[in-house]
């Protein structure tokens, strides 16, 4: 028997942002978690070479982001192990670390069910935790998986509406525009102070405005 539950959130929270603190809080009332840990991927095998902020910086907005907010922590699991990041390893490490009397929750994006089967030791992955898919509020839960497919087994949450993506705020951020409102006040200071994502890629300068990010997509998509 399992006396606590824990959820995982993954990304590369580049930066972190207010939906990010959103899903977290509302998937850890929904579902009675103890506690969320928010984990950075120290070098996302999908995004390689495409990540701004250094893996400390975007820990330390992580740790400044989640200040004060009970059930919410920031955790190190994937900046200490060197490598890709990969999700199965992500679970196998915070399994041995929380101890047999930790239930884990992964928190991931409805959308993302279908592509799991494509990452690394899915199996493992379904068996290690329980994933828990975020829906976007309006939309049913995915019925074309196939029945062999793990993903059936996850647990559903319907999800706030998030309308901020981090590439909005690197966009915003280079051009010398306002993100008040879509960070906490404490991370827009680190962000300020430290000098992070001035002078944008020129492609996400073109992406614009807009663009919802996934909860828990990037950790290995």
């Amino acid at each position: 028997m399992k006396n606590r539950r824990v959820g995982i959130l993954g990304g590369t929270f580049d930066p972190v942002h207010n939906g990010h603190l959103a899903i977290a809080e509302h998937v850890r009332s929904a579902i009675e978690l103890e506690q969320v840990l928010l984990a950075p991927a120290r070098d996302p095998w999908m995004k390689q070479g495409r990540v701004r902020g250094s893996a400390e910086d975007r820990l330390a907005m992580i740790e400044l982001a989640v200040a004060g907010r009970p059930g919410l922590r920031a955790s190190r699991v994937d900046l200490d192990r060197p490598g890709p990041t990969y999700t199965i390893d992500t679970i196998r490490d915070l399994n041995r670390r929380l101890g047999p009397d930790v239930a884990l929750y992964l928190i991931v994006g409805a959308d993302t069910l279908e592509e799991m089967a494509d990452w690394r030791e899915p199996e493992r992955i379904f068996e290690g935790c329980t994933v828990v898919a975020v829906m976007r509020r309006g939309y049913p839960a995915p019925e074309r998986l196939p029945a062999s497919h793990p993903g059936r087994n996850a647990l559903f949450v319907d999800g706030p509406v998030v309308d901020v993506s981090a590439t909005e705020i690197r966009r915003r951020v280079g051009s010398g525009e306002s993100i008040e409102g879509m960070v906490p006040p404490a991370v827009e200071r680190f962000i300020r102070e430290r000098g992070l994502y001035r002078g944008g890629r020129a492609e996400e300068q073109a992406r614009g405005r807009g663009g919802r990010e996934e909860p828990g997509k990037e950790l290995e998509t």
